[in-house]
Protein backbone atom coordinates (compact mmCIF):
# COMPACT_ATOMS: atom_id res chain seq x y z
CA UNK A 1 0.00 0.00 0.00
CA UNK A 2 1.30 3.17 -0.64
CA UNK A 3 1.45 6.08 2.17
CA UNK A 4 2.45 9.19 -0.07
CA UNK A 5 0.19 11.33 -0.23
CA UNK A 6 -1.12 12.79 -4.22
CA UNK A 7 -1.72 16.30 -4.93
CA UNK A 8 -5.66 16.15 -4.26
CA UNK A 9 -5.58 14.62 -0.92
CA UNK A 10 -2.80 16.96 0.21
CA UNK A 11 -5.19 19.27 -0.56
CA UNK A 12 -8.11 18.28 0.82
CA UNK A 13 -5.85 17.88 4.01
CA UNK A 14 -5.22 21.50 4.05
CA UNK A 15 -8.61 22.61 3.83
CA UNK A 16 -9.98 20.20 6.24
CA UNK A 17 -7.83 21.62 8.44
CA UNK A 18 -7.91 25.35 7.88
CA UNK A 19 -12.09 24.50 7.78
CA UNK A 20 -11.91 22.75 11.42
CA UNK A 21 -9.40 25.49 12.79
CA UNK A 22 -11.87 28.39 11.12
CA UNK A 23 -15.01 26.70 11.91
CA UNK A 24 -14.34 24.32 15.28
CA UNK A 25 -11.31 25.82 16.12
CA UNK A 26 -12.42 28.19 19.43
CA UNK A 27 -11.62 26.78 23.00
CA UNK A 28 -14.22 24.10 24.38
CA UNK A 29 -15.52 24.55 27.72
CA UNK A 30 -17.41 21.70 29.25
CA UNK A 31 -19.58 22.62 31.75
CA UNK A 32 -20.24 18.84 33.35
CA UNK A 33 -19.88 15.41 32.00
CA UNK A 34 -22.47 16.14 29.43
CA UNK A 35 -21.81 19.31 26.98
CA UNK A 36 -23.48 18.39 23.95
CA UNK A 37 -21.82 20.08 20.84
CA UNK A 38 -23.80 22.60 18.78
CA UNK A 39 -25.61 21.19 16.27
CA UNK A 40 -24.74 23.98 13.86
CA UNK A 41 -21.03 22.65 13.88
CA UNK A 42 -22.58 18.91 12.67
CA UNK A 43 -24.28 21.17 10.14
CA UNK A 44 -20.83 22.71 9.06
CA UNK A 45 -18.99 19.55 8.99
CA UNK A 46 -22.05 18.05 6.70
CA UNK A 47 -21.89 21.05 4.29
CA UNK A 48 -18.21 20.91 4.32
CA UNK A 49 -18.50 17.01 3.41
CA UNK A 50 -16.93 15.28 6.27
CA UNK A 51 -20.49 13.44 7.24
CA UNK A 52 -20.05 11.74 3.75
CA UNK A 53 -16.04 11.20 3.43
CA UNK A 54 -16.76 7.53 1.95
CA UNK A 55 -19.96 7.63 1.55
CA UNK A 56 -20.45 6.88 -3.04
CA UNK A 57 -21.18 10.39 -4.89
CA UNK A 58 -24.42 8.75 -6.64
CA UNK A 59 -25.62 9.52 -2.57
CA UNK A 60 -24.17 12.56 -2.01
CA UNK A 61 -21.31 11.73 -0.42
CA UNK A 62 -17.67 11.88 -1.50
CA UNK A 63 -16.27 8.79 -2.74
CA UNK A 64 -13.32 8.50 -0.86
CA UNK A 65 -11.46 5.56 -0.61
CA UNK A 66 -10.59 4.12 2.98
CA UNK A 67 -6.88 5.84 3.07
CA UNK A 68 -7.75 9.11 1.91
CA UNK A 69 -11.34 9.01 4.54
CA UNK A 70 -8.52 8.33 7.10
CA UNK A 71 -5.92 10.82 6.82
CA UNK A 72 -8.54 13.86 6.03
CA UNK A 73 -10.28 13.16 9.77
CA UNK A 74 -6.37 13.26 10.79
CA UNK A 75 -6.93 16.47 9.89
CA UNK A 76 -9.98 17.38 11.53
CA UNK A 77 -8.53 15.75 14.97
CA UNK A 78 -5.72 17.69 14.71
CA UNK A 79 -7.45 21.23 14.43
CA UNK A 80 -10.74 20.52 16.28
CA UNK A 81 -10.57 21.04 19.82
CA UNK A 82 -13.71 19.20 20.69
CA UNK A 83 -12.76 15.33 20.70
CA UNK A 84 -16.38 14.83 21.42
CA UNK A 85 -17.24 16.27 18.41
CA UNK A 86 -14.73 14.15 16.35
CA UNK A 87 -15.66 11.00 18.10
CA UNK A 88 -19.25 11.53 17.25
CA UNK A 89 -19.02 12.13 13.53
CA UNK A 90 -16.22 9.14 12.95
CA UNK A 91 -19.23 7.12 14.90
CA UNK A 92 -21.86 8.07 12.19
CA UNK A 93 -19.93 7.60 9.36
CA UNK A 94 -17.60 4.67 9.84
CA UNK A 95 -20.65 2.41 11.94
CA UNK A 96 -23.85 3.41 10.82
CA UNK A 97 -23.51 5.25 6.98
CA UNK A 98 -20.35 2.41 5.55
CA UNK A 99 -22.56 -0.62 7.11
CA UNK A 100 -25.49 0.92 4.92
CA UNK A 101 -23.05 1.75 1.85
CA UNK A 102 -21.79 -1.94 1.95
CA UNK A 103 -24.78 -4.13 2.89
CA UNK A 104 -28.15 -2.30 2.00
CA UNK A 105 -31.04 -2.26 -0.52
CA UNK A 106 -30.14 0.25 -3.24
CA UNK A 107 -33.78 1.65 -2.24
CA UNK A 108 -32.13 1.55 1.60
CA UNK A 109 -29.22 3.58 0.48
CA UNK A 110 -31.01 6.02 -1.90
CA UNK A 111 -33.41 6.71 1.41
CA UNK A 112 -31.00 6.93 4.33
CA UNK A 113 -27.87 7.95 2.61
CA UNK A 114 -28.01 11.58 1.14
CA UNK A 115 -29.34 12.50 4.47
CA UNK A 116 -26.29 10.80 6.35
CA UNK A 117 -23.73 12.55 4.11
CA UNK A 118 -25.50 15.94 4.53
CA UNK A 119 -25.77 15.71 7.90
CA UNK A 120 -29.10 16.36 7.66
CA UNK A 121 -29.69 13.32 9.56
CA UNK A 122 -27.24 11.89 12.88
CA UNK A 123 -26.63 8.21 12.83
CA UNK A 124 -26.01 5.73 15.86
CA UNK A 125 -24.74 2.53 16.07
CA UNK A 126 -26.61 0.10 18.64
CA UNK A 127 -24.80 -2.99 19.54
CA UNK A 128 -23.88 -2.83 22.80
CA UNK A 129 -26.39 -4.16 25.38
CA UNK A 130 -25.90 -3.54 29.29
CA UNK A 131 -24.77 -7.55 29.55
CA UNK A 132 -22.99 -7.70 25.79
CA UNK A 133 -20.08 -5.90 25.41
CA UNK A 134 -17.43 -7.01 23.37
CA UNK A 135 -19.05 -10.47 23.41
CA UNK A 136 -21.77 -10.43 20.60
CA UNK A 137 -23.16 -13.94 21.72
CA UNK A 138 -24.21 -12.67 24.59
CA UNK A 139 -26.97 -10.28 23.11
CA UNK A 140 -30.39 -10.32 24.53
CA UNK A 141 -32.07 -8.54 21.33
CA UNK A 142 -33.92 -10.53 19.37
CA UNK A 143 -35.94 -9.81 15.73
CA UNK A 144 -39.28 -11.79 15.25
CA UNK A 145 -40.88 -12.09 11.32
CA UNK A 146 -43.93 -10.00 11.16
CA UNK A 147 -45.26 -10.02 7.67
CA UNK A 148 -43.01 -7.69 5.72
CA UNK A 149 -41.08 -6.63 8.56
CA UNK A 150 -39.62 -7.16 11.77
CA UNK A 151 -40.19 -6.79 15.43
CA UNK A 152 -37.10 -5.92 17.13
CA UNK A 153 -37.27 -6.59 20.85
CA UNK A 154 -34.27 -5.28 23.29
CA UNK A 155 -32.36 -2.58 25.41
CA UNK A 156 -29.52 -0.66 23.97
CA UNK A 157 -26.39 1.15 25.82
CA UNK A 158 -23.24 2.73 25.20
CA UNK A 159 -24.88 4.07 22.05
CA UNK A 160 -22.90 6.82 20.65
CA UNK A 161 -24.92 9.93 19.10
CA UNK A 162 -28.11 7.86 21.14
CA UNK A 163 -30.27 10.26 22.52
CA UNK A 164 -29.95 12.65 19.31
CA UNK A 165 -30.07 9.83 16.52
CA UNK A 166 -32.74 10.49 13.47
CA UNK A 167 -31.55 6.61 12.59
CA UNK A 168 -30.08 3.82 14.21
CA UNK A 169 -28.46 0.77 12.71
CA UNK A 170 -29.81 -1.62 15.59
CA UNK A 171 -28.48 -5.30 15.72
CA UNK A 172 -30.47 -8.47 16.84
CA UNK A 173 -30.64 -12.54 16.78
CA UNK A 174 -32.64 -13.48 13.95
CA UNK A 175 -31.80 -16.98 14.67
CA UNK A 176 -29.64 -18.25 17.76
CA UNK A 177 -28.97 -21.67 15.46
CA UNK A 178 -26.97 -19.90 13.38
CA UNK A 179 -24.38 -18.44 16.24
CA UNK A 180 -22.96 -14.93 14.64
CA UNK A 181 -24.31 -15.76 10.90
CA UNK A 182 -27.83 -15.41 12.66
CA UNK A 183 -27.42 -11.45 13.74
CA UNK A 184 -28.83 -9.47 11.54
CA UNK A 185 -28.65 -5.36 11.46
CA UNK A 186 -31.88 -3.43 10.88
CA UNK A 187 -32.28 0.66 10.23
CA UNK A 188 -34.83 1.90 12.79
CA UNK A 189 -36.38 5.49 12.41
CA UNK A 190 -36.08 7.74 15.91
CA UNK A 191 -40.37 7.88 15.30
CA UNK A 192 -40.91 3.92 15.23
CA UNK A 193 -43.68 3.08 17.46
CA UNK A 194 -42.02 1.40 20.58
CA UNK A 195 -38.12 2.98 20.31
CA UNK A 196 -37.26 4.66 23.28
CA UNK A 197 -33.72 7.35 23.05
CA UNK A 198 -32.42 7.43 26.54
CA UNK A 199 -30.96 10.32 28.05
CA UNK A 200 -27.04 11.02 28.00
CA UNK A 201 -25.15 9.32 30.40
CA UNK A 202 -22.44 11.34 31.75
CA UNK A 203 -18.20 9.76 30.93
CA UNK A 204 -15.17 10.72 31.50
CA UNK A 205 -14.12 12.13 29.27
CA UNK A 206 -15.74 12.90 25.20
CA UNK A 207 -18.11 14.98 26.79
CA UNK A 208 -19.81 16.07 23.58
CA UNK A 209 -20.30 13.40 22.34
CA UNK A 210 -23.85 11.99 23.92
CA UNK A 211 -24.31 8.72 24.72
CA UNK A 212 -27.21 6.78 25.93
Amino acid sequence: MDFNWDKKQRELYSQTYDFAQKELGEQVVHEGPVSPFPLQKWKACGQFGLMGLSIPQEYGGMGLDALTSAHIFEAFGKSCPDRGLLFAAAAHLFAVAMPIVEFGTPKLKQYVLPHLASGKWIGANAITEPDAGSDLFSLQSEADRKGDGYLLNGKKSFVTNGPIADIVVAYAFTNRKMGYLGISGFIVEKDTAGMVLGDAFGKAGLHAAQAG
